[in-house]
């Protein structure tokens, strides 16, 4: 566990992430990736080793769910509010959705010395894989099943979970009952979806 000189608020997560990542750059800076989790994430973390195996082959600095150039949140009762003042343009750029993504080891540096040129914004995954990716030339990669959200059926059907590399927005619960369903066999409806492919990333667990 890292501990960091600053203040723990939601508004600070772009300031976590980033000492996040400068650790890693000095002190683990050969590894091939470095995946930023929500602590209301659940990883399918042999099923995501492979996908990344593969992204390294290709040399792809960023990976994860693609987010194309949505409107901020203009509305101050806004989670994610973004006062036009801190951000005028009506679109932000692409970026990677803040729940799960990958930074390749290679790109942590360029990533943060571009980050450290950029007037500081509250989202975080805007600001590190989308304003600061694109100073640096960073290009981004859409991997299907990251940060995927849960449906209704997941409620009593967790075993679906096992469909994809990363689950968000979960309860403690829902995760471990994800958890639980995942490390078993799977059973009734969810081993016919296993048979067929469907769920066939819950193998990796």
């Amino acid at each position: 566990m890292l501990v960091e000189d600053m203040v723990d608020t939601y508004d600070n997560l772009t300031v976590k992430t980033l000492l996040m990542l400068k650790w890693t750059a000095d002190h683990c800076s050969q590894v091939s990736y470095v995946v930023k989790v929500d602590d209301d994430v659940v990883l399918n973390v042999r099923a995501l080793s492979r996908v990344l195996a593969g992204a390294a082959e290709r040399g792809w600095p960023l990976v994860g769910r693609l987010l194309r150039r949505p409107a901020p949140f203009r509305s101050p009762s806004h989670k994610w509010y973004v006062p036009r003042w801190l951000y005028p343009e009506d679109a932000l750029p692409e970026y990677l959705s803040g729940p799960s993504y990958a930074v390749a080891g290679s790109a942590l540096r360029p990533l943060l010395r571009a980050a450290l040129k950029t007037p500081l914004l509250p989202l975080e995954d805007v600001l590190t894989t989308g304003v600061a990716a694109d100073a640096a030339g960073l290009a981004r990669h859409h991997v299907p099943g990251l940060d995927v959200f849960p449906s209704l059926l997941w409620l009593t059907r967790p075993c679906l979970a096992r469909a994809s590399l990363s689950t968000g927005s979960l309860t403690a619960r829902e995760i471990r009952a994800i958890w639980d369903t995942a490390s078993r066999p799977p059973a009734g409806l969810c081993w016919l979806l296993d048979r067929l492919g469907i769920i066939d990333q819950g193998r990796e667990w």
